[in-house]
């Protein structure tokens, strides 16, 4: 489109010239005719392409439509699962949680041996209870 209203506008500032002169340059503003016709031919082509292209994409619209439902319909059943994973895994996360550690009280107290073994049980839970299959 900016190429015709380029070449439009050229060719109109030529014939705009060369009607105040009359030495005007009949080759030039016939080339210039030549050039925004097939400019005009190019937009016309690009638009028989865009209603080709949204009459395909508007013909398969079904499709796309299930395609989408199928996508939802499976995001709806992987938080389905993931909520009964939770809720099954959720009272023992809490039973762990509250059992007394030797650290609980103070970690700069315990031995080494024991941040590690808390520090893998914590790093564990959340893989050992993950909604995939082991």
């Amino acid at each position: 489109v900016l190429d015709w209203d380029s070449a439009r506008a050229r060719w109109n500032q030529a014939h705009k010239t060369s009607a105040t002169n009359f030495q005007g340059l009949p080759s030039k503003i016939d080339s210039l005719k030549e050039e925004m016709d097939e400019a005009g031919n190019k937009v016309e082509q690009c638009k028989d392409q865009l209603a080709a292209d949204m009459y395909n994409f508007i013909s398969k619209e079904g499709d796309y439509a299930r395609h989408f439902v199928s996508l939802l319909e499976a995001q709806a059943d992987y938080h389905r699962k993931a909520l009964a994973v939770l809720e099954k895994v959720l009272p023992e996360i809490q039973a762990h949680q509250g059992k007394v550690t030797p650290c609980s009280a103070s970690c700069f107290a315990c031995a080494i041996s024991a941040l590690f073994l808390l520090l893998l049980l914590l790093l564990s839970l959340p893989v050992h209870f993950a909604p995939f299959p082991h």
